[in-house]
């Protein structure tokens, strides 16, 4: 505290709401004798100097603990209703402002010029102003945009000088203009309009009464004073309910501005609903024209949707419609409802349009992403609509946290039964086409694989990736199961990336690619002993050698190594001869093959098998 302080014999109370600036306005204008506000912030220990570039950067946002104790002690105030008056009040309810520390003045000065552009330039109700003359601090926030105790829109700009309310130069970080003057704080005091106004001492302020400014009723739209009631209560409360989960009141408000962006860049007036002033109406048709030009004229949007820079005139137009999404149900409603907006917004970029969801432009989190999401899948790529950066997806920041390797040709057995095959009844595809579709779509979400790739890393061949893919995609979407399905496959991958050291299905498929044959003298002494004909050399054993090398790497027998021995031309014939031994003894030989294929392998387990959670042995 600085020692020539010394506390005022009177100085009144500030009034319920008031802002800094307009309480100094209003102790300068009432002292006795009545002083400038250089003087006045001199006097309280403020400023250390009773000059203009004393005035501190962040007029009106923020104090510093030494300059709080000194106005407290001069004003005989407690400190916390002085803080009560600064924009940091609103610090963790309508918005996080950046930290701002006064002792590194670089970081200092980036901060105050990045909280302030938060905030609206300050607004006023003519009738609170006829009442008793001074500024709200609730009126800096773009939120509020009537007054609900009179029913009336806030004005923003002067009549007279046609400039922003506030008495403050914009260009100097919010410092009251006319600093050196003693203030009148029932009249507006920017410069006046330009050419109207003086040079040097003999400049004047606006002097445009507060009181007189004219007031837009909107007591008759119940719908607009509802919507200021309901932002009033989130302010109040702390809290706000977003798709019928209650959420604190700084991610309340951050929904709020994404959707109201999302208006801002593509909703024409007729979206906005019925009950909204003619006033809001034609203020929205204005804002359709400009942004219509600007396309008209080709013209790249690179502007962003900001609320600070929105008039109250139109919040109301806009807000509404965006406080009633948020108030819908739950995700699914906000995302039929979100659909048609979508929609329009597309028509100005009709490319790469999720790409503005994010920290791009419109800066969607949690529910309202997921519903944007949502709204947009319809037109949206395969891989948006059920890959890794899907709605379905656990975490759509990433692909999933395992190797193809990890993934076998045919899905795991029980989950095939548990989770999947319920889904396919009523359906002519074979269990194993089924299994095979699903480990595609698995290899899919770990990583950037289309159908032919996921194909390829499994084995399988090109052909077979789109045309077992859309048979059951058609399957799943004519049974009305299909984000079932992308539902336990999701949770499949997610199960599977939090094994361990999952099972190497690859690497085994790798090891075994030259299993065309069981070596026939081997073969000759197991069957015999089993009391079994061994058939011929290049028989038998070679088939049964598919089915082994199906149970030693989970894979589907027709992609055994041996297929890719047989030439073009006899492919089908060897086929029938696979298919005519798979019924004549297949079920006879079982024993043989299963006990030959574990001698490849030193444990227990055989890949066939292993089920989904299986661990590698260290």
């Amino acid at each position: 505290m600085k020692p020539f302080l010394r506390p005022f014999s009177h100085a009144p109370r500030p009034k319920p709401g008031q802002s800094f600036a307009s309480y100094i306005e209003t102790l300068a204008a009432g002292h006795m004798p009545p002083l400038d506000i250089l003087a006045l912030l001199y006097e309280t220990g403020v400023i250390a100097e009773d000059h203009y570039r004393a005035l501190p950067l962040a007029y009106g946002l923020t104090l510093t603990d030494e300059q709080v104790q000194n106005l407290a002690y001069t004003l005989r105030l407690p400190e916390d209703r002085i803080r009560e008056m600064l924009l940091t009040h609103y610090d963790g309810v309508a918005f996080d402002l950046i930290p701002m520390d006064v002792t590194n003045p670089k970081t200092y000065t980036s901060a105050v010029r990045k909280n302030s552009k938060l905030f609206t330039t300050p607004r006023l109700c003519p009738c609170c102003m006829a009442e008793e003359a001074y500024f709200r601090t609730a009126h800096r926030l773009p939120w509020l945009f009537l007054c609900a105790k009179h029913q009336v829109l806030l004005s923003h700009t002067c009549p007279r000088c046609a400039r922003p309310f506030g008495n403050f130069s914009q260009n100097r970080g919010g410092m009251p203009t006319y600093a050196a003057d003693v203030p009148d704080p029932a009249a507006c005091r920017n410069p006046p309009a330009p050419g109207e106004a003086d040079f040097g001492r003999a400049a004047q302020p606006c002097g445009q009464p507060l009181a007189e400014v004219a007031a837009y009723d909107v007591s008759g739209y119940p719908r607009v004073l509802e919507t200021q009631a309901t932002i009033e209560e989130v302010l109040e409360t702390g809290e706000g309910t977003v798709c019928g989960e209650r959420v604190s009141s700084v991610a309340y408000f951050g929904h709020l501005r994404s959707l109201v962006s999302l208006l801002d860049y593509g909703a024409d007036p007729e979206d906005l609903g019925p009950g909204l002033p003619p006033l809001a109406l034609e203020t929205a048709n204005q804002h359709t024209r400009l942004r219509e030009d600007r396309i008209g004229d080709e013209v790249l949007r690179r502007h962003r949707a900001n609320t600070t820079y929105r008039t109250p005139e139109w919040m109301c137009a806009f807000l509404p419609t965006a406080v009633e999404l948020l108030a819908l149900p739950d995700e699914a409603a906000l995302t039929e409802s979100l659909a048609p907006f979508v929609a329009q917004a597309q028509r100005f970029k009709p490319l790469h349009f999720r790409a503005l969801g994010g920290e791009k432009y419109f800066h969607f989190q949690g529910p309202v992403l997921r519903a944007f999401d949502a709204a947009l899948l319809p037109k949206a790529s395969p891989r948006r609509r059920t890959g890794y950066t899907s709605p379905y997806s656990h975490h759509p920041d990433r692909p999933y946290a395992y190797q193809p390797d990890h993934v076998p040709q045919l899905l795991w057995e029980g989950t095939y039964q548990a989770d999947f095959a319920p889904l396919f009844e009523g359906s002519d595809m074979g269990e194993r086409h089924l299994r095979s579709y699903i480990t595609m779509d698995l290899v899919r979400l770990c990583g950037e694989y289309g159908w032919v790739e996921a194909a390829h890393e499994l084995g399988f061949l090109p052909g077979q990736a789109t045309g077992s893919a859309n048979k059951a995609i058609g399957v799943l979407n004519s049974l009305g199961r299909y984000e079932t399905y992308l539902t336990r496959l999701h949770a499949t991958a997610a199960r599977l990336e939090t094994v361990e050291r999952p099972f190497d299905f690859g690497r085994r498929r790798r090891r075994y690619d030259d299993l065309v044959e069981f070596p026939f003298d081997d073969w000759r002494l197991e069957m015999r002993a089993h009391d079994l004909n061994p058939g011929k050399p290049g028989g038998k054993n070679r088939w049964a050698a598919a089915h082994a090398w199906a149970l030693l790497t989970a894979g589907h027998p027709r992609r055994a190594p041996v297929f890719r021995e047989v030439h073009p031309t006899e492919h089908k014939s060897q086929l029938n001869v696979f298919y005519r031994f798979n019924d004549e003894h297949l079920q006879q030989v079982w024993p043989v093959l299963r006990m030959l294929a574990h001698t490849f392998e030193s444990g227990d387990l055989l890949a066939a098998e292993a089920e989904l959670g299986a661990q590698e042995d260290a």
